[in-house]
């Protein structure tokens, strides 16, 4: 056994934000903590893609997105496919919101403007749950 085989891989994190600088921050904080960023963009089009490309363990989806689909339709194609956890991003807090979430079985949301270790605690739960444990956020 080397000293190597001890080691977990990191968790792989999609970002789709259609806000450079915010993209860009999650990207830093997110690697500042351990985590491989695999894939950056802002349209629910290319998510998808990025999403089947780089197989990430977590997705954080802007819920209003660049291009023709918004944060939710691209999580539909995404699960249809993959059953990826998601942590949505999002600007308003409304029964619409909580509707789309619950249709694809997600419960964890993000409120901007948020802190880094909001960002942390909501991917450390998606992953938690993706195990199969419940801890709510």
């Amino acid at each position: 056994m080397t000293s190597n085989d001890h080691i977990q891989p990191k968790a792989r994190i999609l970002v789709v934000e259609d806000e450079a600088v915010a993209a860009l921050s999650l990207q830093r904080g997110l690697r500042m903590s351990g985590y491989e960023v695999c894939g950056l963009t802002a349209t629910g089009e290319e998510a998808v893609v990025m999403a089947l490309q780089c197989k990430p363990d977590v997705i954080l989806m802007d819920v209003l997105l660049a291009g023709e689909n918004n944060g939710f339709e691209a999580a539909r194609r995404i699960r249809s496919r993959a059953d990826t956890p998601f942590v949505f991003l999002t600007g308003y807090a409304d029964k619409w919101i909580e509707e789309q979430m619950q249709s694809l079985g997600e419960n964890a949301y993000l409120l901007k403007p948020f802190g880094p270790e909001d960002v942390l605690e909501a991917v450390h739960a998606a992953l938690a749950r993706k195990k199969g444990e419940f801890e709510p956020i």
